[in-house]
């Protein structure tokens, strides 16, 4: 099942399109899927930020260190190993 596309309308200056234009052809892809990409990668980076806040919480409620780190990753493979064949 696919999303419903909508389209919508950016108002971008000629500097910026003439810079979207010049990577496009560079790419060789279309200004949509460059503008589509570009979301993906902030939307990417937006989960990836507070998953890393909802960590660094998560670690200082249990006491967990940057020293720990290392440890409790070899010591979770260790113990699930079918997740890493």
């Amino acid at each position: 099942m696919t999303d419903e596309t909508i389209d919508i309308t950016v108002t971008l200056t000629s500097n910026q399109v003439e810079s979207i234009n010049a990577v496009t052809g560079r790419r060789g892809c279309t200004v949509d899927e460059f503008v589509l990409d570009a979301i993906e990668r902030v939307l990417r980076e937006e989960r990836w930020q507070a998953t890393f806040k909802y960590g660094q919480a998560l670690a200082k409620k249990h006491g967990i260190t940057r020293e720990d780190v290392p440890r409790l990753i070899e010591e979770f493979r260790a113990e699930h190993p079918e997740l890493y064949r």
